[in-house]
């Protein structure tokens, strides 16, 4: 059974107790948090780790939805709209192209499966 510690990573008194494990596993994200060079306390990613390098252009077709082409495209809807700038699942069929990003390493396996797939490098 682990002994529950009162210890603080930082001297600073912590919000709950914590056992040893998560004690090395919270150090281990505060150190190489520090060594990566971001805002101090942060796990985001830098802007150029989270934009994708192409997008594939989508034709709208009447029967589309936000989640079927996360599906289709294994990606979340919130990236899908974060794209396109859109706030609502509704705002798709007033689109009549819709980007959805793709990392190189998804290019290959979707152009197999789709091999009409029309693939950008910046949307416009």
């Amino acid at each position: 059974m682990n002994k529950i510690s009162t210890e603080t990573l930082s001297g600073a008194p912590m919000a709950s107790a914590t056992t040893p494990p998560e004690r090395r596993a919270l150090s281990e994200v505060m150190h190489s948090t520090k060594r990566s060079g971001g805002n101090y306390g942060s796990l985001a990613k830098s802007q150029s780790q989270l934009q994708p390098k192409f997008y594939i252009c989508h034709k709208v077709q009447s029967d589309d939805t936000m989640q079927r082409l996360s599906l289709k495209y294994s990606i979340h809807v919130q990236e899908i709209k974060r794209v396109n700038k859109l706030w609502s699942d509704a705002e798709l069929s007033l689109l009549e192209n819709v980007y959805i990003p793709a990392n190189p390493s998804q290019l290959l396996t979707l152009r197999t499966l789709y091999p009409t797939l029309n693939i950008v490098q910046n949307p416009s």
